[in-house]
C-alpha cells in the first residue's frame, strides 16, 4: 500500500487479483487536527479532576469516526462479526474468539448483543489508561 503524497487521508494499492469474490473494508485512518490552534495535532489525552487520564473530545469523535466505517449495518452498534473486522484491522489480530467478545459484553456497554458507541468510546479510554498514549495513537496516524 502507498500513500497518496497529494492526499495523505488516502492509500493506493495497485496490482493484480486472480478471479474471485473480494470484500473492501475500509480502514480507519483518522487524523485529529486542530484548525484553531495552529498546531499540527490536537491532545489526543488529558487528566480529569481526578487525575484520572482521559480521551479528548477531539480523541473521542475520531474514534467515533472509527466506529461508523465498520458498523456496515448502519445501525449506530457493532455486532460481533464488525468489531472482529475492527480488531483485524487496527490490533493485528488474526483471529477473534468468543471468549474476548464475552469480556467484551460483560464490561462494556452493550444493546442486544451489540456493542455501543459508548462501550466502543471506554474500551479505548480504557486501553488509554492501561497502555497509554502511545499505544492509542495508532488509531489517528499512520
Amino acid at each position: 500500500m502507498i500513500l497518496d503524497q497529494e492526499n495523505p487521508m488516502t492509500s493506493i494499492w495497485t496490482g493484480d487479483l486472480t478471479k474471485g469474490i473480494y470484500q473492501i473494508v475500509p480502514f480507519p485512518i483518522e487524523q485529529v487536527k486542530s484548525k484553531k490552534s495552529g498546531k499540527s495535532w490536537v491532545k489526543i489525552s488529558e487528566k480529569d479532576k481526578r487525575g484520572e487520564i482521559r480521551l479528548t473530545q477531539p480523541a473521542k469523535s475520531g474514534i467515533m469516526k472509527s466506529l461508523q466505517l465498520f458498523d456496515t449495518s448502519g445501525n449506530g452498534t457493532l455486532d460481533k462479526n464488525e468489531f472482529t473486522q475492527f480488531q483485524m484491522r487496527t490490533e493485528e489480530v488474526d483471529n477473534f474468539d468468543e471468549e474476548l467478545w464475552n469480556i467484551i459484553k460483560e464490561n462494556f456497554e452493550v444493546n442486544n448483543d451489540e456493542l455501543t458507541t459508548r462501550g466502543f468510546v471506554t474500551i479505548h479510554e480504557a486501553q488509554l489508561q492501561q497502555e497509554g498514549e502511545e499505544e492509542i495513537k495508532t488509531l489517528f496516524i499512520y
